[in-house]
């Protein structure tokens, strides 16, 4: 097994925001978190990467992203790579229809965009 520095401070951890296809409303919010909870569980399964390798407490915010529904998850260090974290990423963006665009912000490093091709 490999062993990471976990970093501190100022570089410590990172967001990733998914914006899905779903228009943003209020009244799907529930709806809309508890389908990307399972489409999660989905992308873990199938590309086998767990995000518990990432870090064991990411927190998870609804967001509305120029008119669509959008998931903000945020972790406080990471125990992996970002390599790692931006695969994870970019299989939920290019595997699922559901899932238009992302953004990673890994530690100090230069965001990443990715998009549905």
């Amino acid at each position: 097994m490999k062993i990471f520095r976990i970093k501190d401070g100022r570089c410590a951890g990172g967001e990733i925001r998914i914006v899905t296809v779903f228009l943003w409303n209020n009244a799907t919010i529930g709806r809309n978190m508890a389908h990307m909870d399972y489409e999660l569980q989905r992308l873990q399964k199938y590309s086998g990467i767990s995000t518990s390798e990432f870090c064991p407490t990411i927190s998870k915010t609804p967001a509305e992203h120029n008119g669509r529904f959008a998931v903000i998850y945020q972790f406080k260090y990471l125990m992996s790579t970002c390599d790692r974290v931006r695969l994870f990423v970019k299989n939920a963006v290019s595997w699922s229809s559901e899932v238009s665009s992302a953004r990673v912000n890994c530690e100090c490093e230069q965001a990443v965009e990715m998009t549905r091709a």
